[in-house]
């Protein structure tokens, strides 16, 4: 891609779903697209709830396979969003 065009990479990881999305940017427009959408169900540990690690790093490897489906090469940026009040067990 030249210099004004972009591929990034975005991971939400929200409360109960999360999801990957490719922004492409043409230089002069910023186009989104979601690739690759997940369920986000918390483990119970001890009495408390946690999120799964090892299944969110799990989708996050599926999301840039994803990725690799709809762009060439690799994305400019990648950037993962959680919620307040993680915990990760």
């Amino acid at each position: 891609m030249g210099t004004n065009h972009l591929n990034m990479l975005a991971v939400d990881f929200g409360a109960s779903s999360g999801r990957t999305i490719l922004g492409r940017w043409s230089g002069s427009t910023l186009t989104v697209e979601d690739i690759h959408r997940f369920s986000n169900d918390p483990v119970e540990l001890g009495g408390s709830l946690y999120w799964d690690f090892l299944r969110l790093f799990h989708e996050l490897k599926s999301g840039i396979h994803a990725y690799k489906q709809h762009a060439p090469g690799s994305p400019a940026s990648i950037a993962v969003d959680t919620g307040g009040g993680l915990r990760v067990c």
